[in-house]
Protein backbone atom coordinates (compact mmCIF):
# COMPACT_ATOMS: atom_id res chain seq x y z
CA UNK A 1 0.00 0.00 0.00
CA UNK A 2 2.88 2.36 0.73
CA UNK A 3 4.10 1.82 -2.83
CA UNK A 4 0.74 2.98 -4.20
CA UNK A 5 0.76 6.01 -1.91
CA UNK A 6 4.33 6.81 -2.95
CA UNK A 7 3.31 6.88 -6.63
CA UNK A 8 -0.02 8.67 -6.12
CA UNK A 9 0.59 10.78 -3.02
CA UNK A 10 -2.01 13.38 -3.95
CA UNK A 11 -4.77 10.72 -3.79
CA UNK A 12 -4.24 10.16 -0.05
CA UNK A 13 -4.96 12.32 2.97
CA UNK A 14 -1.74 13.97 4.19
CA UNK A 15 -1.03 11.64 7.11
CA UNK A 16 1.71 9.18 7.89
CA UNK A 17 0.62 7.32 11.04
CA UNK A 18 0.60 3.99 9.19
CA UNK A 19 4.06 4.18 7.56
CA UNK A 20 5.72 1.96 10.18
CA UNK A 21 2.82 -0.47 10.58
CA UNK A 22 3.04 -3.96 9.04
CA UNK A 23 -0.25 -3.85 7.09
CA UNK A 24 0.92 -0.83 5.07
CA UNK A 25 4.20 -2.49 4.08
CA UNK A 26 2.64 -5.75 2.88
CA UNK A 27 2.99 -6.76 -0.74
CA UNK A 28 1.41 -9.63 -2.60
CA UNK A 29 1.53 -11.51 -5.86
CA UNK A 30 -1.12 -10.66 -8.42
CA UNK A 31 -4.25 -12.76 -8.04
CA UNK A 32 -7.73 -12.57 -9.43
CA UNK A 33 -10.08 -11.16 -6.78
CA UNK A 34 -13.42 -9.44 -6.95
CA UNK A 35 -14.44 -6.68 -4.59
CA UNK A 36 -18.03 -6.23 -3.50
CA UNK A 37 -18.94 -2.55 -3.67
CA UNK A 38 -21.74 -2.81 -1.14
CA UNK A 39 -20.34 -2.85 2.40
CA UNK A 40 -21.49 -5.74 4.58
CA UNK A 41 -23.89 -4.78 7.39
CA UNK A 42 -23.06 -1.12 8.14
CA UNK A 43 -24.06 -0.19 11.67
CA UNK A 44 -23.06 -3.51 13.24
CA UNK A 45 -20.03 -4.72 15.18
CA UNK A 46 -17.19 -6.50 13.38
CA UNK A 47 -18.35 -9.89 14.69
CA UNK A 48 -21.93 -9.30 13.50
CA UNK A 49 -20.67 -8.12 10.11
CA UNK A 50 -18.33 -11.12 9.73
CA UNK A 51 -21.21 -13.53 10.25
CA UNK A 52 -23.06 -11.89 7.33
CA UNK A 53 -20.26 -12.29 4.76
CA UNK A 54 -21.60 -14.05 1.67
CA UNK A 55 -20.55 -17.69 1.37
CA UNK A 56 -17.03 -17.93 -0.07
CA UNK A 57 -16.20 -14.29 0.73
CA UNK A 58 -13.58 -13.07 3.15
CA UNK A 59 -12.80 -9.74 4.75
CA UNK A 60 -10.69 -7.70 2.36
CA UNK A 61 -7.18 -6.64 3.26
CA UNK A 62 -6.40 -2.93 3.46
CA UNK A 63 -4.08 -3.37 0.47
CA UNK A 64 -6.87 -4.94 -1.62
CA UNK A 65 -9.38 -2.22 -0.77
CA UNK A 66 -6.95 0.63 -1.45
CA UNK A 67 -5.83 -0.96 -4.71
CA UNK A 68 -9.40 -1.36 -5.99
CA UNK A 69 -10.38 2.20 -5.11
CA UNK A 70 -7.23 3.78 -6.59
CA UNK A 71 -7.15 1.68 -9.78
CA UNK A 72 -10.85 2.35 -10.40
CA UNK A 73 -10.25 6.08 -9.96
CA UNK A 74 -7.22 6.09 -12.26
CA UNK A 75 -9.14 4.19 -14.95
CA UNK A 76 -12.42 6.11 -14.78
CA UNK A 77 -11.90 9.33 -12.82
CA UNK A 78 -14.71 8.18 -10.49
CA UNK A 79 -14.27 7.93 -6.73
CA UNK A 80 -16.34 5.01 -5.52
CA UNK A 81 -18.54 5.88 -2.55
CA UNK A 82 -17.95 3.06 -0.09
CA UNK A 83 -18.08 4.89 3.22
CA UNK A 84 -15.64 3.48 5.77
CA UNK A 85 -14.71 -0.16 5.29
CA UNK A 86 -13.33 -2.41 8.00
CA UNK A 87 -10.45 -4.52 6.76
CA UNK A 88 -8.82 -7.78 7.82
CA UNK A 89 -5.86 -6.21 9.61
CA UNK A 90 -5.74 -5.16 13.23
CA UNK A 91 -3.25 -2.67 14.64
CA UNK A 92 -1.04 -3.47 17.65
CA UNK A 93 -3.60 -1.55 19.76
CA UNK A 94 -6.27 -4.09 18.72
CA UNK A 95 -8.16 -1.56 16.62
CA UNK A 96 -9.20 -2.67 13.12
CA UNK A 97 -7.97 -0.79 10.03
CA UNK A 98 -10.59 1.30 8.19
CA UNK A 99 -10.28 2.47 4.59
CA UNK A 100 -12.35 5.33 3.27
CA UNK A 101 -14.01 7.43 2.42
CA UNK A 102 -12.19 8.31 -0.79
CA UNK A 103 -13.22 11.93 -1.15
CA UNK A 104 -11.80 14.74 -3.32
CA UNK A 105 -9.52 15.46 -0.34
CA UNK A 106 -7.99 11.99 -0.67
CA UNK A 107 -8.14 8.43 0.62
CA UNK A 108 -8.69 8.29 4.36
CA UNK A 109 -7.16 5.54 6.51
CA UNK A 110 -8.18 5.12 10.10
CA UNK A 111 -9.08 2.55 12.70
CA UNK A 112 -11.82 1.61 15.12
CA UNK A 113 -12.57 -1.00 17.74
CA UNK A 114 -14.33 -4.17 16.61
CA UNK A 115 -17.22 -3.31 18.96
CA UNK A 116 -17.64 0.19 17.46
CA UNK A 117 -20.98 0.68 15.72
CA UNK A 118 -21.74 3.36 13.13
CA UNK A 119 -24.10 3.46 10.15
CA UNK A 120 -21.10 4.68 8.13
CA UNK A 121 -18.81 1.71 8.93
CA UNK A 122 -19.32 -1.48 6.92
CA UNK A 123 -17.20 -4.55 6.30
CA UNK A 124 -15.13 -5.00 3.14
CA UNK A 125 -15.77 -8.20 1.23
CA UNK A 126 -13.68 -9.89 -1.47
CA UNK A 127 -13.83 -13.26 -3.17
CA UNK A 128 -12.04 -15.29 -5.79
CA UNK A 129 -14.44 -16.10 -8.61
CA UNK A 130 -14.55 -19.73 -9.72
CA UNK A 131 -12.66 -20.55 -12.90
CA UNK A 132 -14.32 -22.86 -15.38
CA UNK A 133 -11.93 -25.60 -16.39
CA UNK A 134 -12.14 -26.94 -19.94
Amino acid sequence: MLEIRKRFRDLFYPMDWYEGVAFAKQTDMYKWRQFRLAPVEPGKTFDEQSKKLPKGDEVGSAREVVTVLIVHFLATGERLETGRLRCRESLPSGRRVLIGPFSPLGMDLGSCADAYVSPFVGLSSVFTPPVKRK
